[in-house]
């Protein structure tokens, strides 16, 4: 039988402490990167559009190169017809946005006034319109009116208490 030395390692499979101290650089750069985004989070949408727009446009470029076109001139090409793409995109969309819009407040309507309908034909509901309607606004809460509430009669303010106070040693 073979005898295991002692000065076997002990450490666990992963020692985290270890792991910091070999890599804290790492982790610095991560930690760095990730709050400059944070910090430029409200501006990182056009930049993002923009390197997507020439990730995808990149092989159009390639190819019009291949065929002789000057980079420049590809580019401008490039750019023109999708403008041009943008722009009849534009002029057949918003029509249809503007009817689509149109008979969604068409629908709304007929279906508001369908609930309406569907409201009263419960038993009470027209009743309890009718008392709502047919009670005079004198009788309302002041809350209801938009009015603050008033101290009762009996209770003064604590500044009328002080007030009344002063009055009657003066007098």
């Amino acid at each position: 039988m073979s005898a295991e030395p002692e000065t076997q390692d002990r450490r666990s499979p992963i020692d985290l402490v270890d792991l910091v101290r070999r890599y804290w650089h790492y982790i610095a750069l991560v930690a760095v990167t990730a709050w400059l985004i944070y910090q430029v989070r409200s501006i990182l949408g056009p930049f993002i559009i923009g390197i997507l727009a020439g990730y995808i446009l990149d092989p159009a470029l390639d190819r019009l190169e291949r065929k002789g076109w000057s980079r420049s001139r590809a580019v401008a090409f490039v750019f023109m017809l999708g403008f041009l793409l943008l722009a009849v995109a534009v002029l057949v969309l918003v029509p249809l946005l503007i009817t689509q819009i149109q008979s969604l407040a068409d629908t709304v309507g007929d279906t508001a006034e369908k609930i309406e309908a569907w409201v009263h034909t419960m038993p009470g509901v027209e009743e309890t319109v009718e008392a709502a309607q047919d009670s005079p606004e004198d009788e309302a809460a002041p809350e209801e009116r938009g009015e603050p509430d008033a101290p009762p009669a009996e209770e003064a303010a604590p500044g009328e208490e002080a007030a009344a106070a002063a009055g009657t040693e003066e007098g």
